[in-house]
């Protein structure tokens, strides 16, 4: 298994170099480089990746311009290039809500596939929603009275949510969003919006969600550029904690455990806030915060015990643009707004790997998981049955739309398990295990059976009753006698 890391800039229309920039999917822990995306240049959160492998996707907003670029795992080259209604300033997907199968009912990956939605925020603060399937633009809305920065889903598909820079953190149904019912949509003002979150004076920068997989315990971080971060519980719509910095906050990234919050500032300097402590009375492991209350980072650290300082530079100012951590919460990723991609150590705070650089800033920074049986070789000779996705309207779904409403998808067979010898004897050493005794005390359980033991003791009175029976019948039958000689005499 290895870990690799996804990553492209923003670049500049007005410099030609920046524009013929790539977009790298390489290695986190190795040499080897992946894939490639040439003219692959986006704004800050405006690309989004499928996967990887054969028939996966990658979506890059053009910066400046009403289009998203398309291009395809394995080929370098743009595949297509879909107009839109509008410049596109961000981008997000939402998987479809079954796409993880039964453990013991898997099935094949189809040759065509897609995820279910692709939603997309603009300069003037509108939400769009496509569905990637049919192309169709499910929903149109003004979610923020400026731009919007960002927009993140949760791992279920429920919620959506957008910032931007207005200062506000929006909460939405995607069910909502994309009802096709009449009362759906002439309430959707109402419905769709779940909570509205106005704290920040300045523009939002960055939102992340907790790593949890359960919406009750999930809870929501967003940065500012008022130097403060802001932790909020989604369902109970309450503001937890407030940490104020000594900087503007550009960007945002949380422990895979929760355990840290990673701050990039505008000045080049990562700040690790911890959120948990130490209870120094009872020794307990305790929440940073809660209860709305604040909490204020100290610049002071001169052992930079929570501070990375490799971004910094003395000629020009730096922003950290874009945080990830890896797998395991030991690597920290980092981009900033020179190109420069960095893979720092969390423990010494020492770079222990450079990426290649790119020509302008880092807009966008995705790890994923591969698995040990990945190989990318030759992955262009066979896609050649590669299909074009359905482009994306620019009208809303009408009505005869969305009631007909077809769908080309590839419905794969099951997946044949073959069981050889040396799985066999894997479960047999699992099932071994199970009933192994790991201790030291070697009890031994008798049982009794009881229903025999009752069924004894019953027939013992039984036999007692039946003799004391036979004898006073005996004695009667002698008195009887002795009765009759007397009446007789």
């Amino acid at each position: 298994m290895d870990e690799a890391v996804f990553y492209v800039a923003e670049g500049d229309p007005a410099d030609k170099h920046s524009q013929e920039s790539i977009a790298y999917h390489v290695s986190v822990h190795g040499h080897q480089q992946h894939a490639a995306f040439k003219l692959a240049n986006a704004p800050q959160n405006g690309a989004v990746l499928t996967g990887t492998g054969p028939q996966e996707r990658l979506f890059v907003a053009q910066k400046k311009k009403a289009l998203i670029n398309v291009y395809s795992w394995g080929k370098e080259s743009i595949d297509q290039r879909i107009p839109v209604p509008e410049e596109i300033s961000c981008l997000t997907l939402v998987h479809h809500p079954n796409t993880t199968t039964a453990i013991n009912n898997p099935h094949e990956l189809a040759n065509f596939r897609l995820p279910w939605l692709l939603v997309a925020g603009s300069p003037t603060g509108k939400l769009y929603v496509w569905e990637l399937s049919s192309g169709a633009l499910l929903c149109v809305k003004h979610a923020h009275y400026q731009g919007m920065r960002k927009a993140v889903v949760t791992r279920c598909g429920t919620f959506i949510i957008t910032v931007g820079d207005d200062g506000r953190c929006m909460v939405w149904r995607t069910i909502d969003l994309i009802s096709f019912t009449d009362k759906a949509q002439s309430d959707v003002s109402t419905n769709a919006l779940f909570h509205s979150m106005a704290d920040h004076t300045l523009p939002i920068t960055d939102v992340v969600l907790s790593p949890t997989g359960q919406l009750q315990d999930l809870k929501v971080y967003t940065s500012s550029q008022d130097g403060t971060v802001r932790e909020y519980d989604l369902l109970t719509k309450q503001l937890v904690t407030t940490f104020v910095l000594p900087n503007p906050v550009t960007s945002l990234c949380l422990d895979p455990a929760s355990r840290l919050l990673y701050c990039g500032l505008n000045n080049g300097v990562i700040r690790s806030v911890p959120m948990y402590t130490v209870n120094k009375h009872n020794q307990t492991l305790e929440h940073i915060g809660g209860l709305g209350s604040i909490v204020t980072v100290s610049e002071n650290d001169p052992n930079l015990e929570f501070t990375f300082v490799n971004h910094q530079s003395n000629d020009s100012e730096t922003l950290v643009t874009q945080l990830k951590v890896s797998l395991d919460g030991t690597l920290l990723i980092s981009g900033d707004s020179k190109g420069r991609v960095l893979i720092s150590d969390i423990i010494s705070k020492q770079v222990i790997k450079s990426l290649t650089s790119l020509n302008s800033s880092i807009s966008f920074i995705e790890t994923q998981v591969l698995p040990s049986d990945f190989n990318d070789s030759g992955l262009l000779r066979g896609d050649k049955k590669h299909r074009l996705i359905p482009n994306l309207k620019r009208i809303l779904a009408g009505g005869e739309e969305r009631h007909k409403h077809e769908l080309n998808i590839q419905i794969t067979d099951e997946v044949e398990e073959h069981d050889d010898f040396h799985s066999w004897l894997a479960q047999k050493s699992r099932e071994e295990l199970e009933f192994k005794n790991l201790s030291d005390v070697n009890s031994q359980i008798t049982s009794a059976d009881v229903e025999s033991s009752n069924s004894t003791e019953l027939q013992l009175k039984l036999d007692k009753i039946s003799a004391a029976y036979t004898a006073l019948r005996k004695n009667h039958e002698d008195l009887f006698e002795k009765y009759k000689a007397v009446i007789n005499d």
